[in-house]
């Protein structure tokens, strides 16, 4: 019996992870006319639920992939915990996630503040309010 009940909750654990979803995707940033790679990490997703977003951004000369294998390994797990929608985006390596006045595919600040968190809006599950207060 004590075998049973441990299988059970084997399975059990294996499945609500299995719901999360680790995505890698290329968003299209019209303002730099290029394929932006961010990975989005959301939790178990429930039909008529909406859930808090958290944007990531890695340090000076680092990645999305860095963030969640180095970084912050246990993100997944978080999105879990914490029923939030993590978003990385690569801001490039040295782009200091602002709009460069010289390099026109340099313009991560539009690309983050606006373009992607409206990409983000349209095709996950977010809360409309910015400010949403639930942690």
């Amino acid at each position: 019996m004590k075998k049973l009940i441990n299988i059970v909750i084997v399975l059990t654990v294996c499945t609500q992870l299995s719901a999360q979803k680790i995505i890698h995707q290329e968003i299209f940033s019209p303002r730099m006319n290029k394929k932006i790679k961010t990975i989005i990490i959301t939790p178990d997703i429930q039909p008529q639920t909406t859930y808090p977003s958290v944007y990531i951004l890695h340090g000076f000369s680092g990645n999305p992939d860095r963030t969640i294998k180095q970084d912050i390994p246990d993100l997944v797990q978080k999105a879990q915990e914490y029923k939030t929608i993590y978003v990385l985006p690569d801001g490039n390596y040295s782009s200091w996630y602002v709009d460069s006045p010289i390099v026109k595919d340099s313009q991560y600040q539009t690309f983050i503040g606006k373009e992607l968190v409206e990409f983000i809006d349209k095709n996950y599950p977010v809360k409309a309010e910015k400010n949403s207060g639930e942690f």
